[in-house]
């Protein structure tokens, strides 16, 4: 019998790949919605955006998933992962069908569906997923389950390749179509499938039950306990963390926004060839996440500390990666090595997700939901505030110099708050994890009477 954790582990993934899709379709869609500079052609479903527009469209998404990332946090912990994750993603997804009818209205209804798209499908990533991971997962398969964030390189690679294709030899509406199908699918199977704890779970074996909840009985807890609102929010390893994810988000996320604008206009290549080449990037960064992932787990089994394991991973993810990044500024012009150094960022990326992530876990398995979801809502503006800094670079230089210090500046922003996790950071289980005990329960604990003569 399949075990309900792998079950569990996989209709994450899936999920998070269809997350993917709602969230970065538009960015391979809009290469063939979009008429080319003097371009006279009059097709009606061409539409005359400059690169302002296109890159308000693109934010729009974050504008305010801060808030959502927050409130995400606390709604996961209070009513589970299978309703916060599965009902905002599902919704995102069907979302999508009503871009093809915004656009044909304007580009500022595209951005009000975006927002509104946004704001209701950051609901349940990542923090809800941290929820259900930290009742599912033993310390010991913690790499290997948050090995789920693959789903984002994924979703990426399958999504630009896919919908590049679908652009170029169907019609670009149904790139929106084909994801709210795919969101409706994956989301019947979760509600059947998914439960947040092993105790709810009405099949799973005694055997696997027994196993997982004897692996996490020192560390997490379904109780309605208070949550420590003072000690998280003065935790240094968890300001270091927020820091280092701020960076990270926005190297990736901003690279991942605008690399098919910036390999159309730039190097002039067609939609089904910009989905393969990053396809290709990201599904390297996804078996090197996997490889990672196991990696990690080895050296926690072989009594490394969680501190150094994460930390080994941040300096690969989120210090050496960046530095590729930045160095496109030398050879913006040169269409091989800029496709070289963005891949070699793509993948050496991937380690960071055995990081910083994993060590939201590592620190508080009963907080994780919440801790995810404040880390979240602060990061969430990366996507926004990179879109600002796009059109601030290109405000004030050539289109041909905007991509070189676009890229420098995004290095930049990952590589500081890297290094300064490196320098600071720890890992471990935090004291505030755990609920204070009371009286009561430290006298049985001990076996004490303490009942009334």
């Amino acid at each position: 019998m399949l075990k309900k954790r792998v079950v569990l582990w996989w209709l994450i993934i899936t999920g998070i790949i269809c997350h993917m899709f709602l969230m970065t379709n538009i960015n391979v869609a809009i290469i063939s919605m979009v008429k080319k500079p003097q371009d006279n052609n009059t097709e009606s479903d061409k539409f005359d955006w400059n690169v302002q527009q296109q890159t308000m469209i693109f934010g729009a998404y974050y504008w305010f998933t801060w808030i959502s990332q927050f409130a995400g946090g606390i709604l996961s912990h209070k009513y589970g992962s299978k309703i916060t994750f599965g009902l905002s993603n599902f919704i995102g997804c069907l979302m999508s069908s009503a871009i093809p009818a915004a656009a044909y209205i304007g580009w500022e209804v595209v951005v009000i569906v975006r927002v509104l798209q946004g704001t209701i499908a950051s609901v349940g990533l990542p923090a809800g997923i941290a929820t259900i991971i930290g009742q599912w997962s033993p310390p010991d398969e913690r790499g290997k389950f948050t090995s789920v964030m693959l789903g984002i390189p994924l979703g990426i690679s399958i999504g630009y390749t896919f919908f590049g294709f679908i652009a170029d030899n169907l019609s670009w509406p149904y790139v929106f179509h084909t994801t709210m199908i795919l969101g409706s699918v994956w989301y019947v199977a979760w509600r059947y499938f998914v439960y947040d704890t092993p105790d709810e779970h009405p099949r799973i074996s005694e055997h696997e039950k027994m196993y997982i909840k004897k692996s996490l009985a020192n560390s997490t807890t379904r109780e309605n306990i208070p949550i420590p609102w003072k000690e998280i929010l003065t935790s240094r390893p968890l300001l270091l963390n927020i820091i280092c994810t701020f960076g990270t988000s926005w190297a990736f996320f901003g690279t991942s926004m605008f690399l098919p604008m910036y390999l159309k206009r730039m190097h002039d290549i067609s939609p089904t060839k910009i989905g393969l080449i990053t396809g290709i990037s990201f599904l390297a960064k996804a078996i090197l996440q996997i490889v990672g992932g196991a990696a990690t787990d080895e050296m926690i089994r072989r009594g490394m500390s969680k501190t150094r394991v994460r930390n080994i991973a941040v300096l690969l993810g989120a210090v050496i990666a960046p530095v590729l990044l930045a160095c496109i500024i030398f050879v913006q012009y040169d269409v091989f090595w800029s496709l070289t150094l963005l891949m070699a960022y793509f993948m050496i990326s991937s380690f960071t997700n055995n990081g910083t992530p994993v060590a939201v876990i590592d620190m508080s398995p009963n907080f994780c939901g919440i801790i995810q979801g404040i880390t979240c809502a602060l990061t969430a503006t990366t996507g926004f505030f990179c879109s600002l800094m796009f059109n601030l670079i290109s405000s004030h230089c050539d289109e041909s110099n905007t991509w070189g210090y676009f890229f420098l500046s995004s290095g930049l922003i990952n590589v500081v708050p890297g290094v300064l996790f490196l320098l600071f950071s720890n890992s471990e289980l935090q004291p505030w994890n755990q609920p204070k005990e009371s009286v009561g329960q430290v006298l049985s604990n001990l076996n004490v009477d303490n009942s009334q003569p």
